[in-house]
This record gives structure tokens, sequence and C-alpha cells, in this order.
């Protein structure tokens, strides 16, 4: 909501902390179609965070029934992306992490960016090897060549590098700030070729399970 929608309009929802109040009472799934916002221009949907470190951690209680909600949207034709955040926070969605059909962890090409990924990227791997799925985990680089190469960091992380994002932090701003777009950027053709290999890897995962999630 501070970010691209600039706070504006209000949400008439309050997105988790109106989850968190409807999970106490078993209406979540029916709940939750009714929290999230239009993002202007698209045909994409908005479900607001918590925006305090105590709503986060009350929110962790619905994190399970999420898990198993979430994969039913897909039958109407709606893909699901979670964006966790930091790993480790308080509040984290691990449930929503295990449960992905695809998990990407994001991280830059520099030196305390890796060092950073490469502390989690061992337990990552263990969780999603001990499901069965260790093929469901990759890594989507920011900035491959400053200064480290795609090969260099799948080397490193020991993971996969999916894809990776143009660096251009005026462009990113577009997203992250909502300020307008002022010139083309390589940035937003990525977005697109990301999704392309997301939905080819997750597609090869099925096809592995007979169809089966």
């Amino acid at each position: 909501m501070p970010g691209f929608l600039q706070a504006q309009p209000p949400p008439v929802h309050k997105g988790i902390v109106e989850l968190t109040l409807a999970h106490r009472h078993d209406q979540l799934a029916e709940t939750l179609p009714k929290t999230v916002l239009p993002i202007p221009g698209s045909s994409a949907e908005l479900l607001p965070a918590a925006t305090s470190h105590a709503q986060a951690v009350a929110a962790k209680a619905i994190w399970p029934e999420m898990a198993a909600v979430l994969p039913l949207l897909e039958r109407d034709g709606t893909d699901v992306i979670v964006d966790a955040g930091r790993l480790g926070m308080s509040g984290f969605p691990d449930p929503l992490l295990a449960a992905a059909d695809q998990a990407l962890l994001v991280c830059r090409s520099d030196l305390p960016s890796l060092t950073a990924a490469a502390s989690w990227a061992g337990e990552l791997k263990a969780l999603f090897t001990g499901r069965g799925s260790p093929d469901q985990l990759a890594v989507l680089l920011v900035g491959p060549g400053r200064p480290y190469s795609s090969a260099a960091v799948a080397e490193s992380l020991g993971l996969p590098v999916l894809g990776s994002l143009t660096y251009d932090a005026a462009a990113a701003e577009v997203l992250s700030h909502g300020k307008p777009a002022r010139r083309k950027s390589s940035l937003f053709k990525d977005f697109g070729v990301l999704v392309g290999a997301v939905e080819d890897r997750v597609g090869g995962h099925r096809l592995a399970l007979g169809g089966r999630l």
C-alpha cells in the first residue's frame, strides 16, 4: 500500500488483519475474495499484507489454512504469487513456502547478497528435498554480472538460477514506490520471460507427477 498504490485509495478491507479475524470464526476461505484490491491498469489483485510486526506475528495462525485455501483459486484460473519478504522475520509464512509449486530465492549477484543467501540456501534445499521436490526451489537473480554470473551464483548456492532481472533501480521504483514510468526498461521484459520460465517449470513438475499437484 505505501509503495505502488501510494496509500491511495485506502483499503476498504484490511487484508491479512481481516483474514486473521475471519480465521478465528472458521470463515477464512469465504472472506479471502472480499479482502483483495484491484491493481489499476491490470487484471491483478492484491492482498494487503501486515503493516506492523505485531500484525505479522498474529498472522502466523492463518498460514497453515491459507496454504490449503490458495491452491483452490487455480480452479478459477487464478495464479497466486506470494511475496514472503525477508527470510527469518517474525510471522514469516513458512507453510506457504513449503506448499509453493515453485519457490524462488531472490538475491543480487554481489558478495554481501550471496553471503546472506548462502546462509539460507542449504536450509531451504533441505526443506524441499525432504518433501521430495528439490526441483521446486530455484534462484531469481537480480543484476547478473554485478559482478558474478548466473553460473557462478548457481555453483555458489548449490541451486539452479531459474531466471534473472535487469538491475535498474529507477525502473524498479515504478513498482516499489509508484513513480511514473519515464522510459522503457528491459526490466519489464524480464518479467514476461520469468513468467514463462516458471510456467514451464511448474508444468514439468506436474507432468512428472501425472498431473497431480
